[in-house]
């Protein structure tokens, strides 16, 4: 047996030795004199000469000095003695006391490596035999080439390794994310690198999409723990995702990490597992910062991980490496707004941007807040000094010329995603392709099982499949959404690989499953409203919440902003979509009061039913427009378009849509205060429902009717049609028009002192409104109940009314609502004694009400006004509101016209 004895820090030279003597047949034992209590080295030394057939002293300073320079050497061996077997190498200039001085010492200073070796075994002669270890080659721990010399000790042979790229100095923003690396980095390098660490290495691994900064911060926070890991900072790009490149395989990252921490290329083992575990027994006890940038996966990663505490790896990837099961893990996303406006103007300069903030935000939005996108934008305005930021954001603005313009010759965005494409297998590459078809922002699993003509189980793993990729992000369960510059590169890629007649058939599938899911909602949500339901396409799969009222709204609420693209887009194909999404849509935007959306549905389907010469969808869809443009206090043209709709109606000779179209003009008149017409048109209307045995219609028509009644004070007369109306409803089931009903009646009896039976009824119609999620129609129960809380003397309680039907109405963007809600809300704090708060809100609701054309609410705005202004004691401009106020309510014969020719009658100091 031989015994290679050595210092701490001469290990390196005994296992290079212990390699070398493997080539002799010898079979040597690594034995650190370092590893004896000093009180112990003379024992040890005794024991090993007579256990070893050989003692190898690897010889240096280092050694010398930890072995003891006045140990008794010629008292321990004698020279004559031809059993001993003691055999000094020296690896540094040194001078050996003793009687080690005299024994012949093999002299390894300077050599490089092939001499070295050839030495040692002459030195050691052939007599030595047996098996060796370690089993893989160790580097030469000396020079690396003739005539040089090994450093002293042997052991830090060349200087640490600090190969980390520089960061840029534009980087900007992602503090959160750096501290939270840092303190990720603690468990390696605990007070600073300083104290004992123990257990495994640590790794950090940061995830994200192309160009999302990884590599960036990795590097910024490898910067900033260098100087905590004094064993070296290694940093190898992976190439996962690099555009013509193609990745490393771990056995030759391996080998390069070897030669970057000193073995030489010859030394390297050719199995990879021989490789990982040189790798891992260099790094051993050190304290090393690595960084592996790019990776694939985390099959590439494993091998290249130390196994040893101490130190500290980060890994970048644009996949979810769900497999290094010790690695903390970092989703990183795009720049907030205002970090990817500073990026901007850390590359370009405050000055280049000054005065242009607008179209700053605007190219910011363009470039998805992507750093990549930004510092190609950023270039470009720094190498074009005569554009402005508003020239570059037109030319992003088309999303056909995005991507070409974020490309520089030598960096571009659509360049990193078709790496990322590249990788993916035809399955999940098609699913990209047919998703960037989609028009929405996000979509769900069956959307995209639609439109790739598979199962919702297939579309759920291909879209897993993307996101773990980071092609799409996560916009809850099972849902998904693009990055606005990936979505333009799938749709490039499907104008490319993809036939026209292909994109056009998927995208029409998809229109189908919306459609139809929408109607199923529809019909679960409200099962007495069904018969102009379009029937179900086929292949369908029924949604989950199939059958359940409150997944049926989620799923609309959800999807609402879909619906109203595939409106948009199927007008623009010239497909029927639309049409049947308006009709499908009406009860649900009408009663949730999604106005905006449904003029958009709407509009769509109105151009589609011009343009295929369909009458009869073209009346009904410009009376659906009539009613929002109603709840949005445009009356002008609500009345437009219903007085187009009648004439529609009658050319085909629908009666049952005349009355519709009817209806809604008796409603929009009764609202200008024409009270006239409205009766008129709705007597209209009820008659023709009544030949066609319509009760919902009749209904309608009774409770517009009463309407009139009750504001020109017939009150028998208002409280007649009203119960009427109720009753018929309830016959037919109508829920929301029960709950107009109740209103209406409340209305009256409040207006007719009986405001206990006022409250109960406005009660009873706002738990319906409750039940049906109706928005406006909760607002208007709350503002009623604030007139009669009013009536009542309970101010406090009229005012948190009104102020609830405030905050409803501005929401729903119901202008009419809010100036009832805010004159109800300023006769309250008239009473209450605040005639400047009442003043307030009696003007914002008079500005109201000259948008809409109110005419009652805006006599009533103007007496409000009289009211605070003669509180104020400004009875003058008081009179001329008065005045205003008394011709109004004259012109529509209402009894509020008496309480105005009071207010003139009496004399100003008393008024």
């Amino acid at each position: 047996m031989v015994l290679v004895s050595h210092a701490a820090s001469d290990r390196r030279w005994a296992e290079w030795l212990a390699w070398r003597m493997q080539a002799a047949g010898v079979e040597p034992l690594l034995e650190g004199w370092h590893a004896v209590p000093g009180v112990n080295r003379l024992r040890w030394l005794n024991e090993s000469l007579v256990r070893a057939d050989w003692l190898v002293l690897v010889l240096s300073e280092s050694y010398l000095a930890e072995s003891g320079a006045s140990l008794p050497w010629p008292s321990i061996v004698n020279p004559t003695d031809r059993r001993v077997r003691l055999v000094p190498v020296k690896v540094d200039e040194c001078s050996p006391p003793g009687l080690l001085a005299s024994l012949v010492t093999i002299d390894l200073v300077g050599l490089d490596e092939e001499n070295a070796a050839a030495t040692l075994l002459s030195g050691l002669g052939a007599s030595i035999r047996g098996s060796a270890v370690p089993t893989v080659a160790p580097p030469f721990p000396g020079v690396p080439f003739p005539g040089g010399r090994p450093l002293p000790g042997g052991a830090e042979v060349v200087s640490p390794p600090r190969e980390l790229p520089p960061t840029t100095r534009f980087f900007t923003g992602r503090q959160q994310q750096i501290a939270e690396l840092m303190s990720g980095a603690e468990a390696a390098c605990p007070d600073g690198g300083r104290a004992a660490v123990a257990g495994a290495s640590v790794i950090l691994s940061v995830h994200g999409m192309a160009g999302v900064g990884k590599t960036t911060l990795a590097l910024r926070v490898a910067h900033e723990l260098a100087d905590r890991f004094p064993d070296g900072c290694l940093f190898l790009d992976l190439h996962g995702a690099t555009p013509s490149v193609e990745p490393i395989e771990p056995d030759a990252a391996l080998s390069e990490l070897l030669r970057r921490v000193g073995v030489p290329g010859a030394q390297i083992p050719p199995a990879l597992e021989a490789r990982a575990a040189l790798y891992r027994g260099r790094l051993a006890g050190t304290r090393t910062l690595v960084v592996l940038d790019n990776a694939r996966s985390a099959e590439q990663v494993l091998p290249l991980l130390p196994a040893a505490s101490g130190c500290l790896v980060i890994v970048t990837s644009r996949r979810r490496l769900a497999a290094l099961d010790e690695a903390r893990s970092w989703h990183l996303e795009v720049l907030p707004p205002e970090g990817a406006r500073d990026m901007l103007t850390s590359v370009v300069g405050a000055d280049r941007l000054a005065g242009q903030d607008d179209a700053t935000m605007r190219l910011v939005d363009l470039c998805g807040r992507l750093p990549l996108a930004l510092r190609i934008a950023a270039a470009r305005l720094r190498t074009r000094p005569a554009w402005s930021v508003a020239d570059l954001a037109d030319r992003l603005a088309d999303h056909h010329d995005r991507l070409a313009a974020l490309e520089d010759g030598e960096r571009g965005v659509a360049a990193a995603f078709a790496v990322s494409y590249r990788d993916l297998t035809g399955e999940s590459q098609r699913m990209l392709r047919r998703l960037g078809l989609h028009p929405g922002v996000e979509m769900d699993t069956h959307a995209a099982a639609a439109l790739a003509g598979v199962t919702p189980a297939q579309a759920d793993r291909a879209c897993e499949h993307l996101l773990d990729v980071h092609l799409l992000l996560e916009a809850g369960r099972d849902r998904y959404r693009f990055h606005d510059l990936v979505r333009a590169f799938a749709r490039d890629r499907a104008g490319d690989e993809d036939s026209e007649t292909e994109c056009l058939q998927s995208t029409r599938v998809l229109f189908d499953h919306y459609v139809s899911t929408a109607a199923t909602a529809v019909r679960t949500l409200f099962p007495t409203e069904v018969d102009h339901l379009p029937p179900v396409r086929s292949p369908y799969v029924q949604p989950r919440w199939s059958g359940d009222r409150q997944g049926a709204r989620h799923w609309l609420d959800l999807e609402r902003a879909n619906l109203v693209r595939v409106a948009a887009q199927a007008n623009l194909h010239g497909w029927r979509h639309a049409l049947e999404l308006a009709a499908i849509l009406f009860r649900y935007l009408d009663l949730g009061a999604h106005l905006t959306e449904a003029i958009a549905v709407y509009t769509a389907a109105r151009d589609t039913a011009r343009a295929l010469g369909d009458h009869a969808q073209h009346a009904h869809v410009l009376t659906s427009l009539a009613g929002i443009c109603r709840h949005q206090g445009r009356y002008a043209d609500a009345a437009e378009h219903a007085r187009e709709a009648l004439t529609l109606f009658q050319q085909i000779g629908d009666e049952r849509g005349e009355s519709r179209a009817l209806t809604a003009l008796g409603i929009i008149y009764w609202r200008q205060g024409r009270y006239d017409e409205a009766l008129i048109h709705n007597q209209r209307a009820f008659d023709l429902c009544q030949k066609s045995g319509d009760q919902r219609g009749q209904a309608r028509a009774l409770g517009n009717i009463g309407h009139v009644h009750w504001r020109q004070g017939r009150y028998t007369l208002a409280v007649d049609h009203q119960q009427r109306a109720l009753e018929l409803h309830q016959l037919t089931g109508d829920t929301r028009g029960q709950a107009h009903a109740l209103g209406n009646l409340g209305n009256v009896y409040c207006h007719q002192g009986d405001h206990d039976l006022a409250a109960d009824h406005h009660r009873q119609a706002l738990a319906l409104y409750l039940t049906l999620a109706d928005r406006n129609g909760e607002a208007d129960a709350l503002t009623n109940l604030g007139l009669v809380h009013h009536a009542q003397g309970r101010h406090d309680d009229a005012a948190r009314h009104h102020r609830q039907a405030l905050d409803l109405y501005e929401e729903i963007d119901d202008h009419n609502g809010q100036a009832r809600a805010r004159n109800g809300l300023a006769e309250h704090l008239h009473i209450a004694g605040h005639p400047e708060q009442a003043l307030h809100h009696h003007a914002l609701a008079l500005t109201l009400t000259h948008a809409t054309q109110d005419s009652y609410e805006m006599a009533r705005s103007h007496a409000g006004l009289g009211r605070a202004l003669d509180e104020l004691g400004n009875h003058d401009t008081a009179r001329e509101h008065w005045q205003s106020a008394r011709d109004i309510y004259a012109a529509l014969d209402v009894p509020e016209t008496s309480e105005a020719n009071s207010a003139l009658k009496m004399p100003t100091s008393t008024r």
